[in-house]
């Protein structure tokens, strides 16, 4: 089988199972390998795709080149699932390293401000606002979440992501702004909030505009801060990473538990060994 088919047949496999952002960011990353596309699958070798790599890399960002390996690593490891290689000349393909990204978190304050001006404005922006601070829920959990996924007689939900269920914790806070939005909820169908991707991401720019917020205001800065509002508070690393919805630590520790140097300094005198 040649490459371009491999690519086609991972990608119809996939549809229904993922969300479609991530059809569309696979289908560009395999854009990638187009210069291999007539190649027989069993030809493709650890150089090709080693050389094709560093090709790319030299126009490209440290985390774009980390995700290229991800979703090259993940069609390769497919193929020997489905039995068309017997080894992955994608195994070897080394990542590059992460450590000089800055965290993509939305700021405490700036998270206030939000939460604050949704509040006073609509009862469905504020539970919507505060799901995104007490969950770390990811966009299309947030657009997909219907009325039948919710149980707030014992402060949780259930949402689909990535193409698999979750279960999500809530305080009290953000069950009573749920309730509060139910109450007057005025739109038809089984959906909580009856709006889309380009609608939430709608809401949230006019909510951090209206809060005078400058800084990162979309819906994966509130998952980015979820993250690491948890871990400041001293929460342990697999318990976040759980409560994410992460298959993996690693991917918690990789991309969320992230410290500018200031902060790095503020945690060593909080949490230093040596007697003050």
């Amino acid at each position: 089988m040649q490459l371009v088919h491999a690519i086609a047949a991972f990608l119809d496999d996939q549809r229904g199972l993922v969300k479609p952002a991530t059809l569309d960011w696979y289908t560009r990353k395999f854009g990638l390998l187009s210069p291999l596309n007539q190649h027989m699958l069993s030809r493709i070798t650890a150089s090709d795709l080693r050389r094709l790599w560093q090709a790319c890399n030299t126009r490209m960002s440290a985390y774009t080149s980390f995700m290229n390996v991800v979703a090259w690593r993940r069609l390769f490891a497919w193929c020997v699932q489905r039995g068309l290689i017997d080894q992955s000349p994608a195994c070897d393909l080394r990542r590059p390293r992460l450590d000089d990204m800055p965290p993509k978190a939305i700021s405490t304050q700036d998270m206030l401000k939000m939460l604050c001006s949704s509040q006073s404005h609509s009862a469905r922006d504020y539970a919507i606002i505060c799901l995104l601070v007490d969950t770390g829920c990811r966009a299309y959990g947030i657009v997909g979440l219907m009325l039948d996924g919710l149980d707030l007689d014992h402060e949780r939900a259930t949402v689909n992501e990535k193409g698999w269920a979750r279960g999500l914790h809530m305080k009290r806070r953000t069950v009573n702004a749920l309730r509060a939005w139910l109450r007057v909820r005025d739109i038809q169908g089984s959906s909580v909030f009856g709006m889309g991707y380009a609608g939430l991401y709608q809401m949230l720019e006019r909510t951090a505009k209206r809060a005078r917020v400058i800084g990162r205001s979309n819906p994966h800065s509130f998952r980015h801060g979820f993250a690491r509002g948890m871990l400041d508070k001293g929460a342990d690393l697999a318990t976040v990473s759980q409560l994410m919805g992460h298959r993996s630590v690693d991917v918690t520790t990789r991309f969320y538990a992230r410290w500018a140097d200031e902060e790095l300094h503020r945690k060593h005198q909080q949490y230093s060994w040596l007697p003050d």
